[in-house]
C-alpha cells in the first residue's frame, strides 16, 4: 500500500526520476560504444559451439596458422628457400565466395585501352563488370531487328545516361579508350554490328541478323564441345580443333554464347534453341560501392522501352544498398508505431497514457541496449536485433491496454473510490498478468539463446532483456501516467457520443455475442481446433514438413528486386554463372576425407562475436612417433582405402597418408649413396618398420625436405601431412586426406548421409587408437552450410521445447494451478503449430530469419492466452466464469491483436525481405492467436476449468503467495463487478443497479487530504457498462 500512496502523491517525480536514470544509462552506452553498422548482413549467420562447428573452426585456425608459417609450418626447418604456400590455396570457403562489392574500382577510373585498328571492345569480358539482364515484356524472341535496335537504345539512353545532367555518373566510372571516350558495352547489338561490319547498331539490317544466326549455328557445336575458350582469340594454338572463323571478331562466338545470350540458345538439349529469351549487357564499369549514385539515378527512371525491359542487374551494391534501405525502411516501422499509438489513444482516450507508453517502449529498448553493450559487453549487434522494436511495441501496448481496462473497470465498481485504494487494486490485478506475460514471453525468446547460431543468440538475449526492461518500466511509469491523467483531466475527449457508442458496441460484442457463441458451440470449437492443430502438426513435422534452405544465397530484399532476381532466378540462365555455381555440385568435385590429429576441436572464441574465433588448441598428448602409433596409422590408411566411401585418386599419393610414403622411402633407400659414397644410416632400408622414435623424427625430416621440392602437380593435396611448431620444430599435428565418392550438395539429406557415414566410421576407429592419436577427428570442405542446416533442423524444435517448458513453469508460478496451466499450454501449442503450418503453406524455408519468426510465434502466442487464464483464475463466480475474462480482458486483447496486425500490414510495403516476412508473420500470428485464445481457450476453460468457489481445496493446495495476494486484494472488486453473470443455460440473473452520478468533469478530488483523494464522478463509460444491454441477451 505504501507504493500506491507514493504514486498518488508524487506521480510526476516518479516519471522524471525513472526516465532520467534510464536515459542517463542509455547515454553512457552510446558514448562508450560505437553505434552498430549493418554493412554485412550475413555476419553472424553461422554456427558456433556445435560439434561440427568446432571442427570447422579448428580446421580454419589450422590453415590460418600454417599460412605464412605464423605458428605452424609444414617444414621441419626454418629455411626461407623452401617454397611458400600459395595464398589462394589457404583462403577459406567464405572468402572465396565473398561478394565483389568490396572491390575498389579506383584502378579502373584511370584505366585506358589502346585499341588496335581491328578491335572494337576494350579487352575480354570479366565477371567484375556491371551486368544488366533484359527480357521482352511479352516473352518474345530478342533476336529480331526491332528488339536489337531497342537494345541499342536502352544501352545508349538508359544505361549510359546520355542526358547532359546525368552522363557524368556513367562517364566518370567507365573504362575509356585512348581517345577519352568510354568503351563500348559487351552486348548482343554491338556484336551483331561488329560481325555484320556495321559502323553502329543503328545501321543493322534484317539480313545481318540472318547472317549472324547462321554464323552462331555453325560454330556453337564447338563451344558446347569445349573446343572454344576465352584464350582462343589471343592464343589460336589452344583452339586447334575449332575453325579459325569461330573465334574471329574478338572471340565473338564464345562471348555471345558464354556471357551475353541465355544458355538455352543453340543448346543441343533444347527443342526451341533458336530463340533468345534473355540477354545481358556488360557495361565497361567495375562493380563497386562507388556506383550507388549511379544506381539511385537509374532507379528514378522506367527501365523499359518498346516492349523490352531491364529485369535484373548486378552492380556489386547489394549489401551496401541493404545498409541504406535498413535505415530508410524504418519509416514503415515508424508508421506502424504511430498507428499503434493512435489506436492506443483511441482506446484509452488519454494523451498522457499514450505518451508514457511511447516513452516506455523507447526507453526499454534503450535500456536493453545499455545492458547488451555495457553490462553484457557484446560487441556484435546484428540487424536482426532491430526486430525487437516490434516486440517492444506489441508487449508495451498490450500492457498499457490491460492496465487501462482494469483501472477503468475498478473505477466503475466504486461510486467514490479512493485513489490509493484504486491504484492498489489495479496493480494487484495487473502485475500478476503482466508479469506472467512478460516472463513467459521473455523466457520464450531467451530459449533461442540455446541455439548454436550467433545472430539468433544475440537476438534472443537482446529481445528478452527488452521485455524485462519493459515490464519494470511499465509497472513504474504507467500508474503515474494514469494518475496524472486523472488529476489534470488529460484523459477524455469531448466526443461523448462516440465513446458511448464504442462502449455499447464493445459490451454487446464481447460480453454478449461472444459469450453466447462460445457457450453454445464450445464443444464444436474444441473439436474443430483440435483437428486443425493435429493436421498442422502433420504438416510441420511429417509432410511436407518445414523445409531447410537449399541455397547458400541469402535473400535480403523482396523477390521482385533487381538484385534478388539476378541472384536467385536469372544469373544461372547464362553459361558463365551456371558453370561456376555448379562446379562444386558436379561429380568432378569430391568432398575430401580429412582426419586431423594433434589439434583439439575446440572453439575458444566468443560465440556472440563472429570476429573472435579463439586460438588454435594443440593437444599435448599427441605422439605419432611411438611404434604403436606408426602401426595403427598405417593400418588406418589401408582400411580407409578399402571403404565404400573412398574414391580412388589419380597419380602418386605422396602426402595423403604421409607415413606410407615415409615407409616406402625408407624401405627403398640404399644405405650407401652410389654416387658419393655417403652413409645414409639410419635413414635407409636397414631400419625396420615401425621405426624407433629417434629414427622416425630424424628421417621424416629428410622426407619432408625432399617432398617440399616436389612439383605441385605431383602432390594431390598440399594440406595433407605433418605440421611442425615454428619455435620448437617438433611435430605437433598431422593430417590424413583422401577423396570420397560423395559430391558437394545443398541437399541436407545428401550431406547428412555423407557426414554420418564417414564420421561414424572414423570415430569408431579412433577408439582403438593409441593414446597419442586418440584425439583424431574428421572434417571436410564446404561444411559451413551443412552445419547451419543441421543447427536449424535440431535447434528450432529444441527452442520450441525450451520455450513451452518455460511457459509452463511461469504459468504454474503465476496461476498456481496445474490444470489451468495445462489448458493454457494446449492452446499455446495449437497456436504455434498452426502458425508454423501456415508458414509452410507459404513455402517458407527454415533459415535464420524464419527461426526468429518462430521464436516470435512462441513468445507472442503466450500473451493473449495467459491474460485470459489469469482473469479466469481471479474470477469468483460459480457459473460461467468465462464471462469475467470476456468482460475485462477480451476488449484489450482484441485491440492488442488489431494493433499487431496493423504493424504487420505496414511492414509489407518495405523493400527488405526481413521486414516483409516479419510483417506477414505478424498478420498470421495475431489472427490465429486471437481466434484460438478467445474461442478455443475459453471453450476449454468453460469445459475443463476449475470452479473456484466450490473447489476450495484446489486453491489451498496449488495457490502460492502471488495468487493469494492478488486474489485477496481484488476479490471485493471482482465480487462487486457491474457485469452480470449468465448461467450455463443462458438465463440472465438480476442484480441491483448502482446509481452513478455524471458531471461534465470526468474527475474531482477531495481537498481534505492528499491521501484521501477520491473520484466523485465516473465517466460515461461506466454507465454504458451497466445493464442497459441486458435485454439483448436471451
Amino acid at each position: 500500500m505504501w507504493w500506491s500512496r507514493f504514486v498518488e502523491r508524487h506521480p510526476i517525480l516518479i516519471l522524471v526520476v525513472v526516465l532520467a536514470i534510464n536515459w542517463s544509462l542509455i547515454a553512457i552506452s552510446i558514448v562508450n560504444n560505437d553505434l552498430p553498422t549493418f554493412s554485412d548482413p550475413l555476419l553472424g549467420f553461422e554456427v558456433r559451439g556445435s560439434e561440427i562447428s568446432k571442427r570447422i573452426n579448428s580446421w580454419k585456425l589450422l590453415l590460418e596458422n600454417t599460412s605464412g608459417d605464423i605458428i605452424l609450418s609444414i617444414y621441419s626447418k626454418n629455411d626461407s628457400t623452401y617454397k611458400k604456400l600459395k595464398t589462394s590455396e589457404i583462403i577459406s570457403e567464405e572468402e572465396e565466395l565473398k561478394d565483389i562489392e568490396n572491390f575498389n574500382s579506383n584502378a579502373f577510373l584511370s584505366r585506358t585501352h589502346n585499341l588496335k585498328s581491328n578491335e572494337t571492345f576494350c579487352g575480354p569480358i570479366h565477371e567484375d563488370y556491371v551486368q544488366f539482364i533484359i527480357q521482352s515484356v511479352d516473352g518474345n524472341d530478342l533476336f529480331t531487328l526491332e528488339s536489337i535496335k531497342t537494345l541499342c537504345h536502352i544501352d545508349r539512353q538508359l544505361l549510359r545516361m546520355r542526358s547532359s545532367s546525368e552522363k557524368h555518373l556513367f562517364e566518370d566510372k567507365c573504362e575509356t579508350r585512348s581517345t577519352g571516350q568510354c568503351c563500348k558495352s559487351w552486348s548482343l547489338h554491338n556484336y551483331v554490328a561488329l560481325i555484320a561490319n556495321r559502323k553502329t547498331c543503328d545501321d543493322i539490317r534484317e539480313i545481318d541478323l540472318m547472317t549472324v544466326k547462321h554464323y552462331l549455328e555453325s560454330c556453337s557445336p564447338y563451344y558446347h564441345n569445349l573446343e572454344l575458350s576465352q584464350q582462343c582469340y589471343n592464343e589460336p594454338k589452344l583452339c586447334r580443333k575449332a575453325p579459325k572463323r569461330c573465334f574471329q571478331w574478338q572471340n565473338a562466338v564464345f562471348n555471345l554464347l558464354h556471357y551475353i545470350i541465355d544458355k538455352d540458345f543453340m543448346n543441343p538439349l533444347m527443342s526451341n534453341k533458336t530463340q533468345i529469351k534473355y540477354t545481358s549487357i556488360f557495361l565497361p564499369m567495375a562493380k563497386s560501392t562507388q556506383l550507388l549514385q549511379y544506381y539511385n539515378h537509374l532507379m528514378s527512371k522506367k527501365l523499359q522501352m518498346n516492349g523490352l525491359e531491364v529485369i535484373a542487374m548486378d552492380l556489386g551494391l547489394k549489401y551496401t544498398l541493404f545498409d541504406e534501405y535498413l535505415i530508410y525502411d524504418t519509416i514503415f516501422l515508424m508508421i506502424a508505431f504511430c498507428v499503434i499509438l493512435l489506436s492506443l489513444y483511441i482506446y484509452t482516450t488519454s494523451i498522457m497514457v499514450t505518451l508514457v507508453t511511447l516513452l516506455t517502449i523507447i526507453t526499454s529498448l534503450g535500456s536493453a541496449y545499455f545492458f547488451y553493450t555495457t553490462i553484457f559487453r557484446i560487441p556484435f549487434f546484428p540487424f536482426m536485433n532491430l526486430l525487437a522494436l516490434i516486440i517492444a511495441v506489441g508487449i508495451g501496448s498490450d500492457n498499457a491496454l490491460i492496465y487501462c481496462k482494469v483501472w477503468q473497470s475498478a473505477k466503475c465498481d466504486k461510486s467514490s473510490p479512493i485513489f490509493i485504494k484504486l491504484i492498489h487494486d489495479t496493480l494487484s490485478h495487473t502485475w500478476v498478468s503482466v508479469l506472467a506475460a512478460s516472463a513467459t514471453t521473455g523466457l520464450a525468446f531467451f530459449a533461442g539463446y540455446f541455439s548454436d547460431i550467433t545472430s539468433l543468440k544475440c537476438f534472443s538475449l537482446f529481445a528478452s532483456t527488452a521485455i524485462a526492461a519493459n515490464f519494470v518500466l511499465t509497472m513504474l511509469l504507467l500508474p503515474s501516467a494514469v494518475i496524472i491523467s486523472e488529476k489534470y483531466s488529460l484523459k477524455y475527449l469531448s466526443f461523448s457520443n462516440f465513446w458511448r457508442f464504442r462502449s455499447s458496441i464493445s459490451k454487446l460484442f464481447f460480453e454478449k455475442m461472444l459469450l453466447n457463441v462460445i457457450m453454445k458451440y464450445r464443444y464444436i470449437i474444441v473439436v474443430l481446433v483440435t483437428s486443425i492443430t493435429l493436421t498442422s502438426v502433420v504438416v510441420v513435422v511429417i509432410t511436407p514438413g518445414l523445409k531447410l534452405p537449399n541455397s547458400q544465397e541469402l535473400q535480403i530484399f523482396s523477390s521482385n528486386h533487381y538484385f534478388e532476381k539476378y541472384d536467385l532466378q536469372l544469373k544461372n540462365k547464362f553459361w558463365f554463372k551456371y558453370i561456376n555455381n555448379n562446379r562444386e555440385d558436379s561429380s568432378s568435385y569430391s568432398l575430401p576425407i580429412r582426419v586431423v590429429f594433434g589439434i583439439d576441436p575446440q572453439d575458444t572464441g566468443d560465440y556472440l562475436n563472429p570476429s573472435n574465433r579463439g586460438l588454435l588448441q594443440i593437444n599435448q598428448n599427441f605422439d605419432i612417433t611411438s611404434q604403436s602409433s606408426q602401426l595403427w596409422l598405417i593400418d588406418f590408411c589401408k582400411e580407409l582405402r578399402n571403404q565404400s566411401f573412398y574414391k580412388p585418386m589419380m597419380g602418386p599419393l605422396l602426402s595423403n597418408c604421409f607415413i606410407e610414403t615415409f615407409k616406402s622411402w625408407m624401405e627403398d633407400r640404399e644405405c650407401i649413396d652410389a654416387i658419393n659414397g655417403l652413409d645414409r644410416s639410419p635413414c635407409c632400408r636397414t631400419s625396420q618398420f615401425p621405426f624407433k622414435p629417434t629414427v622416425f623424427n630424424l628421417c621424416l625430416n629428410q622426407v619432408i625436405e625432399l617432398l617440399s621440392k616436389t612439383p605441385n602437380y605431383f602432390v594431390s593435396h598440399d594440406w595433407a601431412g605433418p605440421r611442425y611448431d615454428k619455435r620448437s620444430l617438433q611435430m605437433v599435428a598431422a593430417v590424413i586426406e583422401y577423396d570420397s565418392v560423395y559430391s558437394f550438395s545443398h541437399s541436407f539429406v545428401e550431406m547428412n548421409r555423407f557426414w554420418n557415414e564417414i564420421n561414424d566410421w572414423v570415430s569408431n576407429k579412433i577408439i582403438s587408437a593409441p593414446k597419442g592419436l586418440q584425439n583424431g577427428w574428421f572434417i571436410s570442405s564446404q561444411m559451413d552450410f551443412y552445419a547451419l542446416q543441421l543447427s536449424l533442423s535440431d535447434g528450432i524444435f529444441k527452442s520450441i521445447s525450451f520455450a513451452v517448458f518455460f511457459a509452463f513453469v511461469s504459468l504454474i508460478i503465476t496461476t498456481c494451478d496445474w490444470r489451468l496451466s495445462a489448458l493454457s499450454i494446449i492452446t499455446i501449442f495449437a497456436i504455434i503449430f498452426t502458425t508454423i503450418a501456415v508458414l509452410v503453406a507459404l513455402d517458407w524455408k527454415l533459415n535464420v530469419l524464419e527461426s526468429i519468426s518462430i521464436l516470435l510465434a512462441i513468445g507472442l502466442a503466450i500473451d493473449f492466452t495467459l491474460h485470459y487464464t489469469i482473469a479466469f483464475k481471479l474470477s469468483k463466480q460459480q457459473e460461467n466464469t468465462i464471462q469475467y475474462p470476456l468482460s475485462r480482458i477480451a476488449s484489450p486483447v482484441a485491440m492488442a491483436a488489431l494493433t499487431t496486425c496493423i504493424a504487420g500490414i505496414a511492414m509489407l510495403f518495405s523493400t527488405i525481405l526481413a521486414y516483409i516476412q516479419i510483417g506477414t508473420f505478424l498478420i498470421v500470428l495475431s489472427s490465429i492467436s486471437w481466434i484460438y485464445s478467445t474461442f478455443f481457450h475459453l471453450s476449454l476453460l468453460s469445459i475443463f476449468g476449475v470452479n473456484y468457489k466450490t473447489d476450495k481445496n484446489e486453491d489451498t493446495v496449488y495457490c502460492c503467495f502471488i495468487c493469494n495476494k492478488s486474489s485477496n486484494t481484488v476479490n471485493s472488486m471482482l465480487m462487486n463487478s457491474p457485469f452480470d453473470s449468465i448461467s450455463s443455460d443462458s438465463k440472465p440473473k438480476t442484480k441491483k443497479k448502482r446509481s452513478i452520478r455524471l458531471t461534465l468533469s470526468s474527475t474531482s478530488f477531495s481537498s481534505t487530504s492528499p491521501t484521501q483523494s477520491t473520484v466523485s464522478a465516473q465517466p460515461f463509460q461506466c454507465q454504458i457498462e451497466s445493464h442497459e444491454l441486458q435485454h439483448m441477451v436471451n
